[in-house]
């Protein structure tokens, strides 16, 4: 996949834990929000 695409994660600001986690990363802004939905509907 490359440098191109939509990358979805968190960010945090706890001070041990300071940054992103890149959670996925998908081809398309579509297939970015369906794995959003995936990641956090239980």
């Amino acid at each position: 996949m490359g440098y191109e695409g939509y990358f979805v994660f968190e960010a945090t600001d706890l001070p041990s834990q300071r940054g992103i986690t890149i959670l996925g990363k998908a081809l398309s802004f579509e297939s970015a929000m369906t794995l959003a939905d995936l990641i956090v509907t239980p």
